[in-house]
């Protein structure tokens, strides 16, 4: 029983080396050596890119890992944050809405003046 075993697992490798040099008769029948070398500058780039994103990911992933040991009061505070950060953006953007209407008043002031029935101001086009 246990030499029928091995004999099958014997004859399942032999099995799968005989396909594998058969997938890379294939490929080299398949691919011209001018695509073979830019497949070959392709995978490169591709690893190049992937071992990249491995960086990343792990940095992330220890990054993540510190804000999570921050405790549940962190995810709160980062809320809170949030708010603030968006009022402070809207506030400026305030700003420069009136820094911007000052300046065409401060511009457009000197082609105003006072209409003598009202005080109102009018432009100088009446």
């Amino acid at each position: 029983m246990q030499d029928a075993f091995l004999s099958l697992v014997s004859n399942t490798k032999a099995h799968i080396l005989k396909l594998q040099s058969l997938e890379c008769h294939f490929l080299n029948a398949t691919y011209k050596p001018d695509d073979l070398a830019a497949l070959g500058k392709i995978h490169r780039e591709l690893s190049s890119r992937l071992e990249q994103m491995r960086v990343e990911l792990a940095d992330a992933q220890k990054r993540l890992s510190v804000y999570r040991g921050l405790g549940p009061g962190f995810k709160d505070q980062v809320a809170a944050f949030r708010r603030l950060h968006q009022q402070l953006l809207d506030a400026q953007y305030m700003l420069e809405s009136f820094k911007a209407l000052n300046s065409d008043l401060q511009h457009g002031a000197t082609d105003m003046q006072v209409d003598g029935d009202d005080g109102d101001f009018m432009t100088g086009a009446f």
